[in-house]
Order: structure tokens, then C-alpha cells, then sequence
């Protein structure tokens, strides 16, 4: 017998009814979300929608709830405090019946028994006051997001390894940010790398000896601006994008909840690369790099024709503890990993721990996501 006819018998609905329930795509837990007058208009008696409605609600999906938590930053969207916290449905579930994400707000114990207490000669939170907290505080997580990643290469001895030229200049168009606004616009426009527009001239056509050119824009006196130019136009791209920090979200059920295909992310720590192209000279050097704890795994690949020196080159060929900004192609399962394909925008190394002044963040439990060197696999690289 079908699970769902069986529940429904066991709550006094005859089986042909309940047959006819299950055929029409309901469920058990689907019917308990309905309104008794939804019921009703099911074929529901009067006695049995109650009984069905009546009943304990099913949990908030695995899904929302990390994104509600993550979007309030595990704290109370009132008084921001991140400890002692609940999810608290706006409107009430018993006459709601939802779980969307609208409708569901973190609030800490105190303003929760604010939520359901009503005073006479003090102010209330009210649910329009509860909206506009809930929505006031999630744009105030996201800027300091934000703040955090563009925070990232401010160590002294920190750069970038690899800019991803192609991509960064279809978002410079799509977020309309100006080039003939950035460093040393001027000066690679009179010299002739620059078009008016900001893009890149092709490259046989610089005013540079061939011999010089051993990555794009290194091993000439004016690769340092052409790089400079480039970090200016992605500093200023960061402020438009809304970034997920993978670090805060690192176990599967978070990620899954937050992570879909298009989804700009940072991710800091230990990856390991390999050239898979056989290439060392020219274009075409194509390199792959994956991180992978806890089940998790991030895949990539790009070519090293644009590393940023020889000794990016080299310090992106084996394990190195870098900051990737990734924008997610695909997220799959196999073999109990969670796999995210991405394409890699930028590779930073010697920033700033991404983790520093997040105090938020030790008031909740992560699973140990430090990659053990025996989780490398050379083969798996290709």
C-alpha cells in the first residue's frame, strides 16, 4: 500500500478516497500545509481537513532555512545580537501555512516574545515593523559583504596571480563600468594597448617585441600598468556583484541551500593545479585547480597564458593557499562529493584571512574544513 493512503487511512479517510488524494500528486505533508478550506474544496469532510490541518507542521525545508540564516547573518535582524536566535514566521503558520522565505525573519528569544506580546502603552513590533527591519538588515549583511571582499588584497604583500581578461571585460560591459575611468588609462591608450573604449588591442599589435611577451602582459616595462589597470576595473566590479563567502557555508547542506548556477562566490584556502595542456609557452596553457574537504569539492580551469609573472605561473602549478573569486557553472553529486564547476575570475594570494572580524560566525558549529594532504589525488587533475 502507498504510504500516503496508508497515512490517510490512519486519520479515518476511507481508501478509495485517499487513493484518489494520492493519484491527484499529494502528499502527506503537502496536504498539512493546505488551509481547511483548501481541503474542503478537495473533498475533504469537515472532520477530516481538521484533523489533517491540525496537525504538527512540517519543519522549515533544510533549503530556506540556511539562506534565511545566512542573508541575517545568524543574527536578530532587530537588535542583530547572534546568539539565542529562532526563525520567527511573520505571519503565523497556522493561518499562513508557509515556509517561503518572505514570510520567515531571525529574530533573537526577546524580540520573538516581542513578536507575540501586544502593549498597550508601548510601541509593538508590529509585522510592518518586522518587514522593514528584516529588509533594512539583509541590505546592511550584504554591503558588509561586500566590504569584507574588497577588504581582501589591502596586506601590503599581497596581489593578484591571474585575471580572467575575457570574462572580466563582458562584466565590465554588463555592470557598466567605466575603463576610461581606471588607472593608467590614459597612458596605455597613447601607447597604443587600449582601444578608446578601454579594451585590449590584440596583442600582435602592441609596440612590444615578441621575445618580451612571455605570459600577457609580463616581461615589458608597461605590463605592470596593463595589470594595474585591470585590478582598478575589478575592485570597482566587486562593488556591483553580491558575493556568497563559501568560507562561512562550508558543508554541503549550506552550500546547497546558497550555491546555484551563476552564483558569484569567494572561496579561500588550499587548492592544488596542474597543467593539463602540455603547453608551457604561448596561449593555451591550460591549467586545473581544485579544493576539496569535507566532501566538498571546487573545480576550475584556466590558462596560465594570463598569470600575472613567472612567479604567479609558479606558485599556480601545484598547492598553494590562494582566494578565488569564482562565479558557479553547474553543481553536481557524485560519489558522495558535492561537486561546483566554476569559472574563475580572479586568484589572489596573501590576502587577508577572510574569516578575521567575523565574531558572528564562532557562535555556530563548522565542520573542520582544513584540507588534509592526502586528499589530494594527482589523477583526478587529469
Amino acid at each position: 500500500m502507498n504510504s500516503t493512503v496508508r497515512a490517510l487511512m490512519q486519520r479515518g479517510i476511507s481508501d478509495d478516497f485517499a487513493k484518489k488524494i494520492v493519484s491527484n500528486g499529494y502528499s502527506l505533508e503537502k496536504l498539512k500545509q493546505m488551509k481547511v478550506e483548501e481541503l474542503l474544496e478537495l473533498g475533504f469532510s469537515q472532520e477530516s481537513a481538521e484533523i489533517i490541518n491540525k496537525e504538527k507542521r512540517p519543519p522549515i525545508p533544510s533549503k530556506t532555512l540556511n539562506k534565511v540564516l545566512y542573508e541575517s547573518r545568524y543574527s536578530c535582524c532587530i537588535c542583530k545580537k547572534s546568539k539565542g536566535i529562532i526563525v520567527h514566521h511573520i505571519e503565523p503558520w497556522e493561518e499562513s501555512k508557509s515556509h517561503d522565505e518572505d514570510n520567515l525573519v531571525v529574530l533573537c528569544l526577546e524580540h520573538h516574545g516581542e513578536a507575540h506580546t501586544r502593549h498597550e502603552l508601548s510601541i509593538n513590533l508590529t509585522k510592518q515593523r518586522i518587514i522593514h527591519a528584516k529588509s533594512q538588515w539583509n541590505n546592511e549583511v550584504k554591503q558588509m559583504n561586500k566590504n569584507v571582499v574588497i577588504d581582501l588584497p589591502k596586506p601590503m604583500f599581497s596581489f593578484f596571480d591571474y585575471f580572467n581578461i575575457n570574462r572580466l571585460f563582458e562584466l565590465f560591459d554588463q555592470k557598466d563600468i567605466n575603463l576610461w575611468e581606471l588607472s593608467y588609462y590614459d597612458y596605455l591608450l597613447d601607447a597604443g594597448f587600449i582601444n578608446k573604449d578601454g579594451s585590449f588591442k590584440p596583442i600582435l599589435k602592441w609596440n612590444v617585441s615578441s621575445s618580451d611577451i612571455k605570459y600577457y602582459w609580463i616581461g615589458f616595462f608597461e605590463g605592470g600598468y596593463i595589470n594595474r589597470f585591470i585590478k582598478d576595473g575589478f575592485q570597482r566590479l566587486l562593488q556591483t556583484l553580491e558575493p556568497v563567502i563559501l568560507n562561512d557555508i562550508w558543508n554541503k547542506s549550506k552550500i546547497e541551500a546558497l550555491i546555484t548556477p551563476g552564483t558569484f562566490f569567494i572561496i579561500q584556502g588550499a587548492f592544488y593545479f596542474k597543467n593539463v595542456s602540455g603547453r608551457a609557452e604561448g596561449i593555451g596553457q591550460q591549467t586545473k585547480g581544485y579544493r576539496r574537504a569535507n566532501g566538498i569539492r571546487i573545480e576550475f580551469e584556466f590558462d596560465s597564458w594570463y598569470c600575472n609573472s613567472s612567479s604567479s605561473k609558479s606558485h599556480l602549478s601545484s598547492r598553494s593557499v590562494v582566494t578565488a573569486y569564482c562565479v558557479s557553472r553547474s553543481i553536481t553529486r557524485s560519489r558522495n562529493e558535492l561537486i561546483i564547476y566554476c569559472t574563475v575570475l580572479a586568484i589572489g594570494n596573501g590576502f587577508e584571512n577572510i574569516i578575521n572580524g567575523r565574531s558572528f560566525l564562532s557562535n555556530y558549529v563548522f565542520e573542520n574544513e582544513e584540507l588534509e594532504e592526502d586528499d589530494f589525488d594527482d589523477s583526478e587533475l587529469g
